[in-house]
């Protein structure tokens, strides 16, 4: 298969000079190929990865702490 991959190929079966149980794979050549958008790298995802994580820890709720409650006394039975 040719790259970037045709929507338009046809298989028809040519019998001039050739065996009969042979295939030619014949294209339109009024119809152009678009090239597939490329892949993105591991590095373009990593970076996309991690600046998704620096933009969550940005926009994270800083919890306040819970205050300590008061002191409570306790009576030990002797």
């Amino acid at each position: 298969m040719s790259y970037p991959p045709c929507e338009t190929g046809a298989v028809m079966n040519n019998n001039r000079n050739i065996q009969a149980d042979q295939l030619e794979l014949g294209f339109n050549p009024q119809t152009r190929c678009t090239p597939l958008p490329r892949r993105t790298t591991r590095i373009e995802r990593a970076a996309w990865w991690f600046g998704k994580m620096r933009a969550a820890v940005d926009n994270a709720i800083v919890w306040m702490p819970k205050p300590t409650p008061p002191p409570e006394q306790i009576w030990f039975a002797q």
